[in-house]
């Protein structure tokens, strides 16, 4: 794809970009005595008009009405991006707290993905999703069961792509013993295999086989549940979209919030692209109506040499698309690094 029109003069991109940025920040159609006195004031109110007209007529502005200014459209945003994405610089002070956080959670997937979606809703005020990429398909190192107080117990489960842990609930006939026997039966029979040959394996047991193995029956469905709940996306800042313009009524929130409930279509929406650090689609890029009015930046989660999870922003297309990339990408990086560093302190 080319990242501009070939008609596109220095002028015309210079008037669209300082439109897209003023939309981004305003979400307030772009007018031309809008643009003059806030970027252009050099450039006559007849001369603007002029110029966004003709952005108009070769398709990167649109108008909503008649009498109103207008938007940017999917192609506008797709070449601020692109033009965007080849000068990326992201005020890293921002986000100071994640280095020590990752360092202190460094090999707990679950913490890990839960952290990246944290820090980075807050930081740029979006919605923002992670999900841990072929759960099933990461091989077994190690299981821990651990009883703990009030009934519960704590699953840990080393995986060649880091820990997955949780408690669940026990009932008072699970004695500490059974724990214990039943992460030893787990360990000699499990280790080496996939998660999910694992919870295949739990889950065709025979009627037989679940009578004579019945003191660890209970244990075996929670670590199978758990295990299930872990691939559930990680939401963080949902409730940010209502302070959007896009989404001010009522129909448009429940639209978006629908969207972000769907595990599937967001499991689909973040699936990773591996031959990319960071990528972004807009409106009608994703080929589907429902996604129209919508962007994504994403990026894959890396470990060693496992894509283990991946984590995305999604919101309306005016999105502030350098804090977001900035943002994804440092946070990403950040975690290559410091996954490098420890392997040479560990070396």
């Amino acid at each position: 794809m080319s990242d501009f029109d070939e008609n596109l003069s220095e002028r015309k991109k210079l008037i669209l970009f300082s439109s897209v940025e003023d939309y981004i920040q305003s979400a307030v159609p772009i007018t031309s005595k809008g643009v003059q006195e806030n970027y252009l004031k050099d450039i006559s109110t007849a001369t603007l008009r002029n110029e966004l007209n003709a952005l108009e007529a070769m398709g990167y502005l649109k108008q909503l009405h008649t009498s109103s200014g207008r938007v940017p459209t999917t192609k506008a945003y797709r070449i601020y991006v692109n033009n965007l994405m080849q000068n990326l610089n992201f005020n890293v002070q921002d986000l100071d707290e994640v280095t020590s956080g990752f360092h202190r959670k460094f090999n707990n997937l679950t913490s890990i993905i839960d952290t990246v979606a944290k820090t980075i809703s807050k930081v740029t005020n979006c919605p923002t999703v992670a999900v841990l990429n072929d759960l099933k398909k990461l091989n077994i190192e190690d299981i821990q069961i651990i009883p703990l107080i009030d009934f519960t117990a704590l699953m840990l489960l080393q995986t060649n792509g880091g820990i997955i842990n949780n408690t669940f609930e026990i009932s008072e006939n699970v004695t500490k013993e059974d724990c214990i026997n039943c992460a030893i039966m787990l360990k000699n029979k499990f280790v080496g295999k996939s998660i999910n040959e694992m919870i295949e394996s739990i889950e065709n047991t025979t009627k037989e086989e679940n009578e004579r193995l019945s003191a660890f029956k209970e244990i075996f469905e929670s670590v199978v549940q758990l295990l299930k709940d872990a691939s559930t996306p990680v939401q963080k800042g949902r409730t940010k979209l209502l302070s959007m313009p896009e989404y001010k009524t009522i129909e448009k929130a429940k639209e978006i919030i629908d969207l972000l409930e769907d595990e599937e279509k967001v499991r689909n929406l973040l699936a990773p692209s591996e031959d990319e650090e960071i990528s972004v689609t807009i409106g009608r890029e994703f080929g589907t109506e429902e996604l129209e009015d919508c962007a994504v930046v994403k990026a894959p989660i890396k470990i060693g040499n496992s894509t283990v999870a991946s984590v995305g922003v999604i919101g309306p297309k005016r999105l502030d698309y350098g804090l977001v990339a900035g943002a994804i990408s440092y946070v990403v990086n950040e975690l290559k690094n410091i996954h490098q560093i420890e392997n040479k302190e560990d070396n």
